[in-house]
C-alpha cells in the first residue's frame, strides 16, 4: 500500500501503489521506470539502489491471484519503490523452480519473529532473476525500449534506424527543416533510395496529408556547360547520334513532376515559396530521391478556393501575387486551377 508521506503525481500512480496487484508485471515495471527518469533501468550495470524498482520474492503458502502482489514505496530514505513478486522467486511457493516448501515455511517462520534477513538474503536472487526476466522480455520490443531512451542519446533500436538511413552519426541530423524522428517511420523503404514512385507518393500523401499524383519522365530543357559544348573544328562529332545542335538538351529520364491537390487556399499557399510546406517538401523529396533528379511541383487549388483579383485583401494588405495567387475573371473558375508549376531549381529562392 502507498505511504501516508507519499503525494501521488497522478492518479495511474495512486492506483499503482494503492493497488498493484491490478497490473500486469511488465507494464507495472514499464509505469515505475517511466515515473523516475533519473533512475537507472532494472537488470543493467547500475548499482540496484539507482534503479526504478527492487524485486521481492513473495513467500506466502496462499495461491496468488496475480502475478504482482504488491507495490510499495522503500521503507528505506530515497530507495526505490519495491515491487512482491508472486510469479518469480527462489522460496517462493507459487512459482516454478523454487527451491523446496520447507524454505518458503521457513522464512515465514523468520518473519513471525520480525527476523527478516534470509528473505533479504533471498531477495538478492529475486530481484536480479526479476530484472533479467523484463530485459529479456523488452529486448525485443522496441516500443518499449524507445519510449525509455534518452531524448539526446537516443535507444538502440532508434540508432539503428538512423544508421540504416544514412543518418547514423548526430552529426548528420539536425541538418532538414523537419524533425529527422519523423523519418524513422519510413526508415525501412528510405533505406534504399532512390525510393519507387509508390513509396514517394504514399510518403509525400501521408506526411502532408494531401492528395498527390507523381508523374514521371517529364521532358526538359538542360542547359549545357562550356565544357560540354562541342565547337566545329574540335572532336569529330556525328550529328544526331553523339552531338546535338544548340546550348541546351531536352531529357526526360531524369525529372518527375508531383501533383498537389486539389488543396483549399490556406494550404495552398504554404506549399508557394517561403510557405510553411514548401522547404519541409523540398528537403524531403531531395532526402528519398537523392540529388541526381530534378522535380517539378505542380499546385492544384480547389476552384471554390480561388482569390477574387484584389490588389489587397479586405485589411488593405497582401493580396494577389502574380503568376502565383491571380486569375483573373468575371464568373467562377469552371476547372481547379493547376497553372502553377514550381521547379527544384526554385528551393533557393
Amino acid at each position: 500500500m502507498a505511504t501516508e508521506g507519499r503525494v501521488p503525481v497522478s492518479p495511474l500512480e495512486e492506483t499503482l501503489f494503492d493497488e498493484g496487484q491490478l497490473f500486469e508485471f511488465f507494464q507495472a515495471v514499464r509505469l515505475l521506470q517511466s515515473r523516475d527518469r533519473s533512475r537507472a533501468p532494472v537488470g543493467e550495470e547500475a548499482d540496484p539502489r539507482r534503479e526504478s524498482v527492487r524485486f521481492r520474492g513473495d513467500a506466502r503458502l496462499s495461491f496468488a491471484p496475480s502475478d504482482v502482489a504488491d507495490i510499495a514505496e522503500s521503507a528505506q530514505d530515497g530507495g526505490p519503490p519495491e515491487m512482491t513478486l508472486a510469479f518469480l522467486g527462489v522460496a517462493s511457493p507459487m512459482s516454478f523452480g523454487s527451491l523446496p516448501l520447507c524454505y518458503a515455511e521457513h522464512v515465514l517462520e523468520r518473519r513471525s519473529r520480525k527476523d527478516h534477513a534470509i528473505q533479504d538474503f533471498y531477495d538478492l536472487f529475486n530481484h536480479r532473476l526479476a530484472s533479467l526476466f523484463y530485459r529479456a522480455w523488452e529486448k525485443h520490443r522496441f516500443p518499449i525500449e524507445y519510449e525509455r531512451s534518452s531524448a539526446t542519446e537516443g535507444g538502440r533500436f532508434e540508432r539503428s534506424l538512423f544508421a540504416l538511413i544514412g543518418l547514423g552519426t548526430a552529426g548528420l541530423r539536425g541538418r532538414q527543416a523537419f524533425s529527422d524522428l519523423a523519418l524513422l517511420r519510413w526508415a525501412g523503404v528510405l533505406a534504399r533510395r532512390p525510393v519507387t514512385e509508390q513509396v514517394l507518393h504514399d510518403l509525400i500523401a501521408e506526411w502532408f496529408d494531401v492528395e498527390v499524383e507523381v508523374e514521371t519522365f517529364v521532358p526538359h530543357w538542360y542547359p549545357m556547360d562550356d565544357e560540354e559544348l562541342n565547337p566545329l573544328g574540335r572532336t569529330p562529332a556525328r550529328l544526331g547520334r553523339d552531338t546535338v545542335l544548340g546550348r541546351s538538351m531536352r531529357g526526360a529520364q531524369s525529372r518527375f513532376r508531383l501533383r498537389l491537390g486539389p488543396l483549399g487556399r490556406e494550404r495552398y499557399e504554404s506549399f508557394l515559396p517561403g510557405g510553411d510546406a514548401w522547404e519541409d517538401l523540398a528537403e524531403l523529396v531531395t532526402f528519398a530521391t537523392g540529388p541526381e533528379f530534378d522535380y517539378e511541383v505542380q499546385l492544384v487549388l480547389r476552384a471554390a478556393a480561388a482569390p477574387e483579383p484584389r490588389l489587397t485583401d479586405a485589411r488593405g494588405v497582401g493580396g494577389m501575387r502574380l503568376g502565383w495567387t491571380s486569375w483573373i475573371r468575371t464568373r467562377e473558375l469552371a476547372r481547379d486551377p493547376g497553372d502553377v508549376v514550381l521547379g527544384s531549381e526554385r528551393r533557393a529562392a
